[in-house]
């Protein structure tokens, strides 16, 4: 994730940790009380994000998203995790800001309450430790209203179009998860809109798109290597749109670049010539997917989705802009596939070294930022 130029990448992580961190605390500690913070976390900066009690291998999301021009993009469907139990279960959270309908343990209704803005405790069930489960969730909302109510960031919506990414709150508006950076998971995300938008995220397949009586589009979306849960991102509106394949280093990649009346130039240009000099030092191009979306107004100023960076359009158009470019994507090794275990690292593992790559990048088409 970026918002500044050069070094200052390192305040704005310091910066998002230090807020967000201190808010999700202060909010789960009001709601749920400090014993429970030994019994449900591994993380000791941000304590009430995820459950160390189990962990999700495997995501199975299928969501349908309503955009408006005048109103609130509406989100529902359901989302099966499927899971490993890492002690004896009878309870456990979900994190997940929107408003659930139903949750279902191996098929079963179980009962379930909100116990914070972001998480969902789970009861009336037992899991022997070792076993695998599934925890099914079925939820309706408007993410953008739920993102503005808790005062965080993860939605962006600018009339018919919306967009899900962000750090460390992200997942939550889009997708029931163990938002823990130790726990990384596959996925598989199918979406549904109507037939005039887009939608963007990672795929591994050419085949993307399926016609419903020609007024709804399907997307799959595919992650088939581990991530954390913040790392997809998703966007769906009437973008404008281009699509192709590259050979990165050797491998080829599908690409996908959008934009808000517009595709910026530079978005591809830089993506392909940095993740071309980042494969060549630092070894293949992690993913199957590559590219970005532009859109006029982010809560930050871009963020290292997994082969689907989101970006200010206005970073990307101005003089820093190659530079912006090079560091999301350097993030698709150290960030996306080189994790951090836990937040209180990201600053180094994650944007540190982002930095670094940016920076070598600048140096060696020369001087971008002159």
């Amino acid at each position: 994730m970026s918002e500044q130029p050069s070094c200052s990448h390192l305040s704005r992580r310091t910066m998002l940790l230090g807020g967000a961190g201190t808010v999700a605390a202060a909010a789960a500690t009001s709601a749920i009380g400090a014993p429970h913070a030994a019994a449900d976390t591994t993380d000791s900066f941000l304590p009430y994000n995820g459950d160390n009690r189990y962990v999700v291998r495997h995501y199975d999301v299928g969501d349908t998203v309503l955009t408006y021009p005048t109103t609130a993009a509406r989100l529902y469907g359901a989302t099966t995790m499927h899971c490993t139990a890492s002690v004896n279960l009878t309870g456990l959270y979900i994190d997940f800001a929107l408003r659930v309908e139903a949750v279902q343990i191996n098929g079963r209704a179980v009962p379930f309450t909100r116990t914070s803005w972001r998480r969902i405790s789970v009861s009336g069930f037992s899991i022997a430790r070792g076993s695998t489960f599934t925890v099914k969730v079925n939820y309706n909302d408007t993410p953008n209203a739920r993102c503005k109510s808790s005062n965080h960031n993860g939605v962006y919506e600018e009339g018919a179009f919306i967009v899900f990414g962000g750090q460390p709150d992200g997942a939550i508006y889009w997708i029931p998860s163990n938002d823990r950076l130790d726990t990384k998971a596959t996925y598989n995300i199918s979406v549904s809109t109507p037939a005039s938008n887009h939608i963007i995220g990672h795929r591994e397949s050419a085949s993307y798109y399926t016609f419903s009586n020609g007024t709804m589009r399907n997307a799959k979306i595919v992650i088939s290597r581990p991530v954390a849960a913040y790392q997809p991102s998703l966007g769906v509106g009437p973008f404008a749109q281009t699509t192709g394949s590259w050979t990165i280093a050797g491998k080829p990649v599908l690409h996908q670049f959008a934009g808000m009346g517009s595709v910026p130039s530079r978005l591809a240009t830089h993506t392909k010539q940095s993740l071309d000099y980042f494969a060549s030092q630092y070894g293949p191009y992690p993913w199957g997917h590559a590219g970005g979306s532009s859109y006029g107004v982010l809560p930050v100023g871009a963020h290292e989705g997994v082969g689907s960076g989101i970006y200010r359009r206005s970073l990307v158009d101005g003089t820093y802009g190659p530079s912006f470019i090079a560091h999301e994507n350097a993030h698709m090794w150290f960030g996306n596939s080189v994790t951090a275990r836990q937040w209180k690292d990201v600053v180094l593992i994650h944007e540190g070294l982002a930095v670094l790559l940016e920076n070598d990048y600048d140096l060696k088409y020369g001087g971008l930022r002159s």
